[in-house]
């Protein structure tokens, strides 16, 4: 989501023109929640070719690798969510395996 006051059409040019981002990173309104895929379609349209990588949402890797580039996935992998906690390899193999999807 653009910060408030802007659209994404403007946020976009904020990050890719003045800002001189390399990439963006999309999520939803809060940690852990994904954005729509709508959104991605939009974001990726507006940022001029620059790669595009999803936030949040893990559980929806597949559809979102149809529209993004990448994912970030952190606290996915967690159990619980709890970010001290370490790697569990069964929630990330959950997730690559719903990536390859």
């Amino acid at each position: 989501m653009p910060p408030p006051g802007l659209t994404l059409e403007q946020a976009a040019e904020e990050l890719t023109g003045r800002g001189g981002a390399d990439a963006v990173i999309s999520s939803g309104l809060a940690t852990g929640k994904p954005p729509s895929v709508a959104h991605l379609i939009e974001t990726k349209a507006a940022i001029d070719g620059l790669p595009l990588y999803v936030g949040s949402g893990p559980a929806t890797a597949a559809k979102f690798l149809e529209v993004a580039d990448g994912l970030i996935v952190g606290s996915a992998t967690k159990p619980n969510g709890t970010i001290t906690a370490p790697v569990d390899i069964n929630l990330a193999t959950e997730i690559v395996t719903a990536a390859a999807e």
